[in-house]
């Protein structure tokens, strides 16, 4: 064949095996492939069974999702040519399971007659965390194999789940004891005579309970907002393969093409890619390898530190935390063991102590010495850090990577004061460190390729979503957060209120809007970072949130910020005095407050993360476009159904964009700073004149490396 798929023979039994690596998707070029070879061991008289199995470290991943935009679906389909091809076989065929087998890779699998897994072979349907939900087979096949509410549950959830727990069910004929190929061709060669083969969709689904299981999935899904899309038309998939399975897969395949076309989908296979995409490094040298991490050290044992040490232990990484005096150090090893005990419910007490075993404490200068990464975690002040790094680059091995956390400081300026700052980068976790998923790895101008490489694979090492980016106040999140922020404010300084504000943002898709945000994180930490500018000589305006910190309301942590925040309430409530201020403050600028409509709310607030993320990426402080929305969607609460601010961009037409920025503009009056601030960035502009792409857009036009 063309290489995509081998067929060999092993005695009577035809061995295909599928070799598209890394994951073996189901490309068009690998279907065709795939049906010539399955119509070879159909007509060869010698072969009695056939074996189907994955080369390199996946039995199958599923579909190309690169393919949904284009006509790569289109034949030879999944299911109407391959998978009906295989269950109208009159030979047996195998699915011979290692790795994983998912989405389509696993539909691919419950159409063979058997299927042979090894124990810790990952199953799953994850199609509905893409937007859409299984379209060859999978809503009608499943339930049929394990049940209908085993089978709502891995659908609607996505998940995936070893073999070993399907042992003894239709899903996994058996599990395979020693190497899979031999287990497979003699498993194929005992039920080589067997008759009639076995095939899913003639099984029936059975439940004492059907439709109160299917109507209480239906009400739970309502009424979550974090519910997927396309839940809903997944429940009804599902309900049909209570009946015929035609007309069960008839439904699954007209809805499937239809929801996988729709905008949440859209965006969500696109975050999907565009996470792949940022792990890629732009302009390194050929053949920049990442150096081995063995031993880490943390320096600085506060909430922030003691997240970072927990990624690294979790990842099982030995770390050591430090801190500059036995006090710090005591808080900090509290903290982890209260994190360690309440481990203990999820991973069990074993698995507790193994974590509590990665960890050490202590204030030697040894593991200075000895580490192959040493992250500071030390407060945002300027001498502090740099002489922090000036210490770990002195006492560091050659070999070691030096890492600052810092979120707002001249990472430029941090590393040319050391005698390495070839060995410097930024890790920029966010809080809480061994929560969040987003890790932004600050390329300076002096990093050097090895030291990039490191870090990018550490970051997949610490199972982060890396975005690289360059040095500028705030990176790429919270300099973009900076414009959010600011109109988010001075809508509340025009006519709404702190809750009015949020509650739009929230329906329209944001985790959590802007004031509750700053209340959890605190309103004293953008209130430092704007001290700092000021003391820089940067011109900073003097706004609403400065008065709120003026009055000690940070937020939670004080019990009053844009909030107040009652002790156990489940809920912060609107504040009178917050709103007392606000209106005091606007009166005194002569500000007249007026009503603001949800609409216009979100069109600002979305426009000031399109405007300030085209002049990131112009300025070459994001490497790309799909960047900004992977840092927005996995760091910011953006909601992953709506792509991130530059999938938006393009999804509202970049013409539409710019008319509404200078709309944005002529509003300004005399406002000089506002004006500039709504002028279209350049980007922007450039691309509405071509037609062009913002997520597609690029910084450097350069051979990219993987990491």
């Amino acid at each position: 064949m063309n290489g995509l798929v081998s067929y060999a023979r092993h005695g009577e039994v035809a061995v295909l095996t599928l070799n598209h690596p890394p994951v073996n998707v189901l490309a068009k070029p690998l279907r065709i492939a795939l049906s010539a070879c399955l119509e070879q061991a159909a007509r060869d008289p010698a072969v009695r069974a056939a074996v189907l199995i994955g080369a390199g470290k996946a039995f199958c991943a599923g579909a190309e999702l690169a393919d949904f935009d284009t006509d790569g679906l289109d034949e030879p389909s999944l299911h109407a040519t391959i998978n009906e091809q295989i269950e109208a076989m009159d030979k047996p065929v195998v699915a011979a399971i290692h790795g994983s087998a998912v989405g389509g890779g696993l539909e691919l699998a419950l159409s063979c007659h058997y299927r042979l897994c090894m124990p810790d072979a990952k199953l799953g349907l994850p199609e509905i965390t893409l937007g859409f939900f299984p379209g060859a087979g999978g809503t009608q096949k499943l339930p049929r194999a394990i049940g209908l509410e085993a089978a709502l549950n891995l659908i609607l959830s996505g998940r995936t789940v070893p073999a070993s727990a399907w042992a003894g069910t239709a899903l996994v004929s058996a599990l395979a004891d020693g190497d899979l190929l031999e287990c497979a061709v003699a498993f194929a060669l005992e039920h080589a005579e067997a008759r009639p083969l076995p095939r899913l969709r003639d099984r029936r689904v059975e439940h004492p309970s059907a439709q109160a299981l299917l109507q209480f999935a239906r009400r739970s899904t309502a009424a979550d907002r974090r519910a997927w899309p396309g839940t809903a038309l997944a429940i009804d998939a599902i309900e049909r393969s209570l009946a015929d399975f035609e007309a069960g897969m008839r439904f699954e395949i007209e809805h499937f093409r239809a929801q996988a076309a729709t905008e949440p989908a859209r965006a969500l296979r696109y975050g999907f890619l565009a996470r792949a995409e940022a792990r890629k490094l732009a302009g390194l040298a050929p053949g920049a390898a990442a150096r081995p991490i063995e031993r880490a050290l943390i320096i600085g044992a506060g909430l922030m530190g003691t997240g970072i040490a927990i990624c690294f232990a979790q990842a099982g990484i030995p770390v050591t935390l430090t801190d500059r005096d036995e006090a710090g150090l005591a808080r900090g090893r509290a903290t982890i063991e209260t994190y360690c005990t309440a481990q203990a419910r999820r991973i069990g007490e074993a698995g507790a102590m193994a974590l509590r075993e990665h960890f050490a404490f202590t204030l030697d200068e040894r593991p200075w010495r000895e580490a192959d990464v040493l992250v500071e975690a030390a407060f945002e002040d300027f001498g502090l850090k740099q002489a922090l790094l000036q210490r770990m680059a002195a006492l560091a091995h050659p070999a070691a990577l030096i890492a600052s956390n810092t979120s707002t400081l001249d990472l430029d300026a941090l590393a040319a004061g050391t005698a390495r700052p070839a060995d410097v980068v930024g890790l920029h976790f966010f809080s809480p460190a061994q929560v969040m998923p987003l890790l932004e790895v600050v390329r300076t101008a002096h990093a050097g390729d090895a030291a990039l490489a490191t870090a990018m694979a550490l970051a997949s090492r610490l199972r982060k979503t890396p975005v690289v980016a360059g040095v500028c106040d705030g990176f790429i999140g919270n300099r973009i957060l900076e414009a959010y922020i600011d109109q988010a404010c001075r809508l509340v300084e025009e006519g709404a209120w702190p809750e009015q504000v949020d509650a739009a943002l929230e329906s329209w898709g944001f985790a959590m809007g802007p004031f509750r945000m700053l209340d959890l994180v605190g309103n004293d930490v953008p209130w430092a970072a704007r001290r700092h500018r000021r003391a820089r000589g940067v011109a900073e305006r003097d706004g609403i949130a400065d008065a709120l910190c003026e009055q000690g309301w940070f937020g939670q942590k004080t019990g009053q910020g844009w909030y107040r925040h009652a002790e156990g309430a489940k809920r912060p409530q609107p504040a009178p005095q917050v709103h007392a201020l606000i209106e005091a403050f606007a009166a005194e600028r002569g500000i007249v407050r007026r009503s603001v409509a949800a609409q216009q709310i979100v069109e600002r607030c979305l426009l000031a993360l399109i405007n300030e993320g085209a002049r990131v990426l112009g300025e070459g402080i994001a490497q790309r476009g799909s960047d900004i929305d992977v840092v927005y969607v996995a760091g910011y609460g953006f909601p992953a159904p709506k792509g991130g601010p530059m999938f938006q961009a393009d999804e509202m037409g970049l013409v539409n964009v710019l008319r509404l920025l200078r709309d944005q503009a002529s509003r300004a009056g005399g406002d000089a700073a506002q004006a500039d601030f709504w002028r279209p960035a350049a980007l922007i502009d450039n691309l509405a004149a071509s037609g062009g792409s913002l997520r597609r857009a690029r910084a450097l036009d350069t051979q990219e490396t993987p990491a």
